[in-house]
């Protein structure tokens, strides 16, 4: 049988773990990758959060949080989606995280999770703040899945945001909770709407449940304003965060094949042209929002944002953009390899002058 990802796995066999991983359910964030991990590309701790350099005097019941530190570094977070968690890199030790650990003047913690978004990050790093020690600095790697989900998604909530496996969490909210609610369904379901929350159905209410009117709820749900106002509320949140700690953050849009605008290398054109050949494929979905229009109206909104916020911005695409161009850097169009893992660092390094005193 042909693998769906061949040619991928092929030349990044690292990716068919990380494709085979899926996602746990956890409280407030939704979901999160999975606790105690073990494999020779990707470990985690108990919270799901993943070890710079992992080995196996580390309990597996310990937190990231009891890692030995370089004490004569500054401590710092680094949050975003799969590509700050390090996706793609064939060990712990070849992530953003781990390379600025080694090379930078901080000590960096990977509070990343595949497919956050803004939001979830914020949550994430607020779990988790009574266990992080003198922290200096939080770098946000992130911009796609805030941008990508605001288009992608159909239906979401408007003061929370989009999230990945929206619809499924709807979906299980609305089956029916003890046994008097699941044999009225059984009974009356096929008689009625698909979309009927049984849940809210009672010996009282039953009747104005079933046959009301149904309003249309997010019918224009794909625009730019709830985008807008979703980045300003994170990004007030994170200058409150700023302020009360009295630590540095740094915005970085993060890079994609696509908004770099990068010249292919050979094994990029053959990743890509497999993907591209998949019929019925929801990734192809998810690149109708990854284009170089949309990538400029992200950016201008977040300048003008983290401006307002007087939190610094850089966009990492654009750093890269007259560099590397022909490397082999990108397992697919958003994710990378460790060589692409190592450039970013080292440009942070620079951008950011992390090696400063």
């Amino acid at each position: 049988m042909i693998r769906r990802n061949q040619t991928k796995y092929l030349l990044a066999p690292q990716s068919e773990f990380y494709d085979s991983m899926g996602a746990h359910w956890k409280p407030f964030i939704m979901f999160n990758d999975g606790s105690n991990i073990r494999s020779r590309y990707c470990n985690t701790d108990k919270d799901g959060l993943r070890y710079n350099n992992y080995n196996d005097k580390i309990n597996i019941s310990n937190s990231i949080f009891e890692q030995e530190l370089d004490q004569n570094k500054k401590n710092a977070i680094i949050t975003g989606g799969s590509l700050a968690f390090g996706e793609a890199a064939t060990s712990d030790s070849k992530t953003i995280a781990s390379f600025l650990s080694r090379e930078s003047n901080y000590n960096f913690i990977n509070l990343a999770g595949r497919g956050f978004t803004g939001y979830q990050e914020i949550i994430t790093f607020m779990s988790h703040i009574n266990k992080i020690k003198n922290i200096k600095k939080v770098i946000i790697f992130s911009g796609l899945n805030d941008l990508v989900l605001s288009k992608y998604i159909k239906n979401y909530d408007e003061v929370y945001g989009p999230i990945y496996g929206y619809d499924k969490f709807i979906a299980k909210m609305k089956e029916a909770a003890g046994w008097k609610k699941q044999v009225f369904k059984f009974i009356f379901g096929k008689f009625f709407d698909s979309n009927t929350n049984w849940n809210e159905i009672n010996a009282l209410t039953w009747r104005k449940e079933l046959f009301k009117k149904k309003k249309e709820i997010n019918k224009i749900i794909d625009n730019d304003e709830k985008l807008e106002k979703t980045l300003d509320r994170n990004l007030m949140i994170w200058s409150t965060i700023s302020k009360g700690m009295n630590l540095s953050i740094d915005y970085v849009l993060q890079p994609t094949s696509i908004w770099q605008e990068k010249i292919l290398s050979n094994e990029e054109e053959k990743i890509f042209k497999e993907a591209d050949n998949r019929k019925f494929s929801e990734i192809k979905k998810i690149y109708k929002s990854v284009t170089l229009d949309k990538y400029n109206y992200l950016k201008k909104l977040l300048q003008s944002l983290t401006k307002k916020y007087n939190i610094n911005f850089i966009d990492c695409n654009a750093v890269l953009k007259n560099k590397y161009l022909k490397d082999y850097i990108y397992v697919d169009r958003v994710h990378m390899n460790d060589v692409g893992f190592q450039l970013i660092s080292q440009e942070l390094i620079r951008n950011l002058s992390l090696n400063t005193k």
